[in-house]
């Protein structure tokens, strides 16, 4: 959750590490909210092959309260890690 960013937003460079023990489709999300119903307001697809991790770096708009999260894609069974990193770009 980004508490500190300032009021009118910022512009932020984003690391996302995912891996898996098996072939995974992830959704690299960007939302206002935890509440998975909700609809996100930045989404984006990547797969990582069985026991590999990829490294994804993605410039974002965020606000106050916004939250980065990763899922894998349902039906997915084996063991999931994801790392996120947010540096702000001035």
């Amino acid at each position: 959750q980004f508490q500190r960013v300032q009021a009118k937003g910022g512009t932020y460079l984003v690391t996302w590490v995912p891996g898996a023990s098996t072939n995974a489709i992830w959704q690299l999300e960007q939302a206002s909210s935890t509440d998975l119903s909700i609809a996100v307001r930045d989404l984006t697809y990547v797969q990582t092959p069985a026991n590999q991790s990829g490294q994804y770096q993605l410039t974002y708009k965020l606000e106050v309260g916004d939250r980065l999260r990763g899922r894998v894609a349902a039906g997915f069974t084996g063991i999931a890690t994801l790392k996120i990193s947010a540096e702000p770009l001035t």
